[in-house]
């Protein structure tokens, strides 16, 4: 009964546009159900004659089957891996990432659309991603890096050795620009590349360079030139960590070859399921890890009986 609506790229909101007004309604749904609801924090679950005890901080209960669907915060993966389940080690995805250019921090709210980042650890390298991006007080974001971070989930960076991100922030070809800077000799650096990027963005790339911006175009060096059209084309950045606290979801969680992905149960326990962020599925931004936890747990509850 929740009322919705259909954005242009296709997804659906609810037209309150807030998720506490549908956990709320899903609680009125779940209240005229034959459902009872306890909010009990569940310690250990185990399996004895065909019956499933669960012990809760309060008491234990008996059931015949068990859903689990503690999302990839709570203590599902501990109570999955004491009934037999391997756990892929659980990792932040969909996160925030610290860079060594700290300059570009300055820029706390600044944001690029439809760029192109490819990333690298090492002589791995990752698929290009298309998106946008944002510069916060302490990190680089936005979906394209959310992305950048999803795909390189399980890999490990610092300072010592940093994943290398490339970033190219606009269409414009090298060629283009080299022809506005022929086309503008008169013009002073800062005022043609301004053409090509907020104003903000090209003073902080003019000061960690040394670069005088009031020169004249005719008058800019050629290391000068390839340090500003790179900024545009092929800008390189250092991650060093993944800002702690920015994750969105968990990588990782209940091995995949152990759930049947027709009827969600347990390939180990018959009369466990699973649904959500418990399991090691996770998805790019964009609504695909909520579609996951709907969908895995449709699928779960159409067979748990």
């Amino acid at each position: 009964g929740i009322k919705t609506y259909v954005q242009e790229d296709k997804r659906v909101f609810p037209i309150s546009n807030s998720s506490k007004q549908l956990i709320s309604d899903l609680k009125k749904h779940l209240n005229v159900s034959n459902f009872n609801y306890k909010k009990e924090k569940v310690v250990s679950i185990r399996k004895e004659n065909g019956i499933f005890i669960v012990t809760t901080e309060k008491k234990e209960y008996e059931f015949d089957a068990v859903i689990l669907t503690t999302g990839g915060k709570g203590n599902g993966f501990e109570l999955a891996k004491n009934i037999g389940h391997n756990i892929i080690e659980p990792k932040p995805s969909l996160t925030a990432m610290d860079i060594k250019e700290k300059y570009l921090y300055k820029l706390t709210g600044m944001s690029f659309k439809d760029v192109e980042i490819s990333a690298k650890i090492g002589k791995k390298k990752y698929p290009a991603c298309i998106g946008d991006i944002l510069f916060t007080h302490n990190s680089i974001s936005g979906p394209c890096i959310f992305k950048v971070s999803a795909i390189t989930a399980f890999d490990d960076f610092n300072e010592d050795k940093p994943l290398e991100i490339t970033v190219k922030l606009t269409d414009i070809t090298k060629e283009e620009i080299e022809k506005e800077i022929q086309n503008n000799q008169k013009k002073s650096i800062k005022n043609v590349f301004s053409e090509f990027a907020p104003e903000r963005y090209i003073e902080e790339v003019l000061n960690v360079n040394n670069i005088d911006g009031t020169k004249q175009i005719s008058q800019i060096k050629k290391q000068e030139k390839e340090i500003l059209i790179n900024a545009f084309t092929n800008l390189k950045l250092h991650a060093v960590n993944r800002v702690r606290g920015s994750e969105i979801v968990t990588a990782g969680g209940v091995d995949l070859d152990e759930v049947n992905a027709k009827t969600m149960e347990s390939k180990i326990c018959k009369g466990l399921y699973f649904a959500g962020e418990i399991i090691n599925i996770d998805g790019y931004t964009g609504g695909f890890n909520l579609q996951n936890c709907w969908s895995t747990a449709y699928i779960a509850n159409a067979n748990f009986n």
